[in-house]
């Protein structure tokens, strides 16, 4: 169970910029090769820090392995609240939003 809420959690967290971009894109009144290009900046953005910590991982191994190992270690003991928080932000904004909707 503990499992399923951080993948929720998260999938939630990432997703939201996500669908924001992509409302921005809607409401922009954009030609077809003004879209492909803001979709494609978004998609580089996205993807550039997992590619660079990726090449600079596999070029300095021995310098990045233990500075990860400890993110690592730090991230794993401290996700549990840290989904706890996000929960709470969504919700907050999720009640003001149906309270101001209302």
């Amino acid at each position: 169970m503990k499992l399923a809420l951080i993948a929720v959690g998260l999938e939630i967290a990432t997703m939201l910029p996500y669908l924001v971009s992509i409302g921005m894109l809607v409401n922009a009144q954009l030609g077809v090769v003004g879209y492909a290009t803001w979709l494609g900046l978004y998609n580089v953005v996205m993807v550039l820090p997992a590619v660079l910590i990726t090449v600079a991982r596999f070029f300095w191994h021995r310098r990045l392995d233990p500075l990860l190992h400890r993110l690592n270690d730090h991230l794993a003991r401290s996700s549990s609240s840290t989904v706890v928080w996000i929960l709470v932000v969504l919700g907050v904004a999720l009640a003001g939003h149906a309270a101001y909707s209302w």
